[in-house]
């Protein structure tokens, strides 16, 4: 198999991996936790909190619902510029596994942000 669809596939695992996972675990505390409740999963250095944010980073909004949409329609075209990148620079062999890992990563969370958007 050649190194570019090498990092093809795990590009697209990863993302697709995590946008699953993700989901996943919003709905099981969607599901199974009240608003504001918290879990410790690794004692008392990491909990899982239930909370709702219906802006961006840090509860921060503007412009009510056309500032979502204009959130929505930014995110998207970032996230097509970041893919684009992505296949620029695999095609171009200008890239290994960790960079294509982190630029996936990037990329899941752009998406998932959209996702969560909608």
């Amino acid at each position: 198999m050649k190194k570019s669809t090498k990092l093809y596939l795990l590009s697209s695992c990863i993302i697709v991996l995590f946008i699953i996972l993700d989901q996943i675990l919003k709905i099981w505390v969607k599901t199974h936790m009240a608003l504001g409740e918290h879990i410790p999963v690794l004692g008392n250095w990491f909990y899982l909190y239930f909370i709702e944010n219906e802006g961006m980073a840090f509860g921060l909004s503007f412009g009510q619902n056309i500032g979502k949409l204009l959130l929505t329609v930014g995110r998207v075209l970032i996230v097509g510029f970041l893919i684009y990148y992505l296949i620029r620079l695999i095609k171009k062999d200008k890239t290994d596994w960790i960079g294509v890992t982190v630029l996936s990563l990037i990329i899941t969370g752009a998406v998932r942000n959209i996702i969560d958007s909608l």
